[in-house]
Formats: C-alpha cells, structure tokens, sequence
C-alpha cells in the first residue's frame, strides 16, 4: 500500500507534466521501493495531459521480471493494469484520497526455485517449528509425545500438481527423517490459496493427521487476501494455475481508501 500512496502522490504533485518524464519518476520510486529487479517499466496515461492537474488518469500500467519484494520473496513476473485513477487534490497535507475506488488487475507469475527461497525465510521457518506430536510406531515412535522441527522444506511443482517435502528433527534425537506429500492447489473462496487433498508419509511410512494439519497450517496462512480488507482492499483470485516449475495467478483488486484518509 505504501508504494500506491508513493505512485498517486508523485504522478499528481507533478501537475500537467506527463510521457516519459513522468513514466522515469514513477518507475524509479517503484524500484526503490524493492529489494531488487531485473527489469520494470511504467507507463501512466492521460489524454489530455492537464487531467492530472484535476486529479485523474486514464490508467497506469506497470511490468516488472524479476521482482524482490523482499530479499527472500521473488516475484518472476508482475504485469499490473489499472482503471481510471480519479484523487481529490484538495488536501494539502497527507495521503492523497481516493474519490472512487481504484480498481486493478495483476498477474503474477512464481516459479519454484524464487518459492523455495521463500519456503526458507524466517518468517515462514518458525511456524514450523516445536510440533508437539506422537510419531507413528513405524519410524521409531516411543509411543509418547515428541516435540519436532521441520527444517529445508522445499516444492515442486508438476501439472495441477504440488509435491512438498521437509527435513524433520526430533528433538532429544541424532537422526533426522524425511516427511513429503502430494497434494492439489486450489483457490478457496478466490481469497486464499490451500493445500487440500494430501498424500502424507514420514521415511515412506503414512503420517498421523495431527502432523500434516500443522503442516499445512504454517503453509496455508502464506497467501490469504481477506487480510488485506482491514486496510480497504479487496481483492480476489481470478485465475489460478499450476505448471511444471511455476505458479500463474491473476487477481482483481479494488481499493476503496487509501490508510490514513
């Protein structure tokens, strides 16, 4: 959100001015906004160019490969596509407001290797770990509760399928095991992405439900959009894929305020 606020404030602070002056200033608050990019281009439109001195533009298109919105999360590809900008330019102080929603369209592109990264930040790493469960019999349980850490997890992605695997110490032990799963993908309610349907072992051995559903609960909270509408966004899945080493998504977004107007 802190980057459109940037956009909004820098394109109408900049009057009748428009074309590549304007594209340069826009993409290079973009980009220093991130941790890194391969390649980002920006493109705002008006027509004629004296609309920003009311407040408004036609639409402002936005492409980056290669994105690093932080230095563990990558985006591959981002293509962004919004409607009419309209702001009121009364306020002199604080974030400019919006006088209709702003509406946008995305389409993000992930692929494993930038997904694993992301698999192994901190962020995500705690989540996984002090699982207080009883380890099945077939893997050396001592029929008690154990506690354990799920370390190196990591993702393939196959048609509409997912494979996820992790390294498992158990706490008081040398050994380590290996817990992997087949699942499916899916989108629940266009909101949040979950794993459904999975296909747990443990060193081959099928793994008791308590360890997959706290498993799957540190990855499921990973993406859901529904947490974003405390700050006035809503946005929704449109369409969702799953292919051989990347992840193709397209969200619809409606921003009815921006924080703090």
């Amino acid at each position: 959100m802190g980057i459109v606020v940037g956009i909004l404030g820098l394109i109408f602070s900049l009057g009748a001015v428009a074309g590549f002056y304007v594209d340069t200033l826009v993409r290079d608050l973009v980009r220093g906004q991130l941790s890194g990019a391969d390649r980002l281009e920006v493109r705002v439109e008006a027509v004629p160019n004296y609309k920003l001195v009311s407040g408004e533009i036609d639409r402002l298109r936005l492409a980056g490969r290669g994105l690093a919105i932080r230095p563990e999360f990558r985006i591959a590809r981002l293509d962004l596509e919004t409607d009419a900008i309209a702001v009121d330019l009364g306020s002199t102080s604080g974030p400019p407001r919006l006088r209709r929603p702003l509406q946008a369209a995305v389409h993000i592109e992930l692929i494993e290797d930038d997904l694993n990264q992301a698999l192994n930040a901190p962020d995500i790493l705690k989540n996984l770990q002090g699982i207080r469960t009883e380890l099945p019999g077939g893997v050396g349980g001592a029929g008690r509760e154990e506690v354990l850490d799920f370390t190196e997890p990591r993702i393939f992605l196959k048609d509409s399928e997912v494979i996820l695997q992790s390294v498992v110490r158990v706490r008081g032990r040398e050994e380590t095991l290996l817990v992997a799963f087949r699942t499916d993908l899916v989108v629940d309610a266009g909101t949040r992405l979950r794993f459904i349907k999975p296909a747990f072992t443990l060193n081959d051995v099928p793994v008791p439900p308590e360890i997959a559903n706290v498993f799957l609960a540190g990855l499921n909270d990973i993406v859901d959009l529904e947490q974003l509408a405390p700050q006035g966004i809503i946005a929704r899945v449109l369409n969702f894929k799953v292919e051989p080493g990347k992840l193709d998504v397209v969200v619809f977004a409606r921003i009815e305020r921006i924080p703090g107007t």
